[in-house]
């Protein structure tokens, strides 16, 4: 999991559309240092997600087959605390497309607009990320228990791997999970 730290972002309204982030996240995993990424886009979820994607997809390709078909953004104006509601609570829901069709959702709530949008991106990646480290784990007890004929297993590993294949594109990874 990776939590969100800090956002610093630079966006030029007009014609170039410019936008220029900068996010601090922090691994869950305690001891891991902060990771900082940078990328640039139309707006603020278009450059989070070409930074995530600059960072991550050398070795989570799945994330560069994936296209966002969309994005929700719903006041919680009942949250509000103040008279005229401009702290109230905002939901950002992102739509994400697999290469294979299926959707999958991702939201995030906040009182800030600009935060629920990058955590929602952030999600975005974070799953498909921890689907492709699922392959390979699997991909690893399916050859054990292979190797140990345990075909209970086998049956098993195989059923979640196909569920996974679902996810994202995952061919080149077996080829990387095997032994040489």
């Amino acid at each position: 999991t990776l939590q969100v730290e800090h956002v610093h972002v630079d966006e030029h309204p007009g014609p170039q559309r410019d936008c220029q982030l900068s996010l601090r996240l922090h691994p869950a995993v305690h001891g891991d240092p902060p990771l900082v990424v940078r990328g640039a886009g139309v707006g603020f979820v278009d450059a989070t997600y070409d930074a995530l994607v600059h960072h991550f997809a050398g070795e989570y390709r799945s994330l560069t087959s994936l296209v966002f078909t969309g994005f929700l953004v719903r006041a919680k104006m009942e949250t509000g605390t103040r008279s005229p509601g401009t702290d109230a609570e905002v939901e950002v829901t992102v739509q994400v497309r697999t290469r294979h069709g299926r959707d999958f959702w991702f939201t995030a709530r906040d009182r800030s607009t600009l935060n629920a949008g990058v955590s929602a991106v952030v999600q975005v990646v974070e799953h498909f990320v921890n689907a492709e480290r699922a392959y390979l784990l699997l991909h690893k007890a399916l050859s054990d228990a292979t190797r140990r004929d345990r075909g209970d297993l086998v049956d098993a590993f195989r059923g979640q791997m196909a569920q996974l294949v679902t996810c994202g594109q995952y061919e080149h990874l077996a080829r990387r999970a095997r032994p040489r």
